[in-house]
């Protein structure tokens, strides 16, 4: 139990150092790295697996002496596509993405409207983007970028819950939420306001195909319901 324990924990640490960590690459050693590498190095270092000199050896992946979590860092860098340590032409980073297609205009009903004393404004122009996300199912998706400004009608500090808002496709089923790929500005993440202070930001929706699709609104009280469907009929 502590060995699968300190497993956990070794994992969460090296993913947790890939946004801040750099280590000075060694020799090549590791032609196609797989996320099994990694595991091989976090087993050892956990004591429930040990290496024969030959993987010690291959493993040694930042040149530092010994195996380390470093080492196992490069590897989740690596699969990441953050970087690379493994020579010239053994990883190939995924490409850039598109650039986004002009605005264009789209049908709201209502575009504007009060909920949870907020005032929701939803802007008549929609920007396409692409999921660039390989660890994500909707890799690859297009997602409808849409404009929203919000207007805080309280006389405290207030802002729109991100679990009042639910998605509905073309197809009238409810959309996975994706805003936490486009924390930096999808609305779900705007965080609160002062008493009458604006914020404008923007709903990401996965596209599902042309038609009308639903954003709703919904505080779930029962003392003061408050429940607001809006129509956006969009076409690619």
């Amino acid at each position: 139990m502590k060995k699968a324990i300190a497993i956990i924990l070794m994992t969460s640490m090296a993913i947790a150092m890939i946004a801040t960590t750099t280590i000075t690459a060694g020799a090549l050693k590791l032609e196609k790295p797989v996320i099994g590498d990694a595991l091989n190095i976090l087993k050892h270092l956990a004591g429930m697996q040990q290496l024969t000199p030959a993987q010690m050896q291959l493993y040694d992946i930042d040149g530092t002496i010994g195996i380390g979590i470093g080492d196992a860092l490069e590897i989740f860098k690596c699969l990441a596509g953050m970087d690379s340590v493994f020579g010239p032409g053994t990883f190939v980073p995924p490409p850039p993405p598109p650039p986004p297609k002009p605005s264009t205009s789209i049908m709201v009903k209502p575009s504007t409207f009060k909920f949870d004393d907020l005032q929701i404004t939803i802007g008549r122009t929609i920007e396409w983007v692409v999921l660039e996300n390989r660890f994500s199912k909707h890799n690859g998706a297009n997602v409808a970028k849409i404009p929203i400004t919000i207007k805080n009608l309280k006389k405290e500090t207030h802002g729109l819950n991100m679990f009042y808002v639910n998605y509905f496709g073309s197809k009238g089923t409810q959309l996975d939420k994706i805003s936490t790929y486009f924390m930096e500005d999808d609305v779900l993440w705007a965080g609160d306001m002062r008493s009458g202070a604006t914020l404008r930001s923007y709903m990401h929706i996965l596209y599902d195909g042309n038609g009308d699709y639903y954003v709703e609104f919904d505080n779930w009280s029962w003392s003061s319901k408050n429940k607001v469907e809006v129509k956006i009929t969009i076409k690619k």
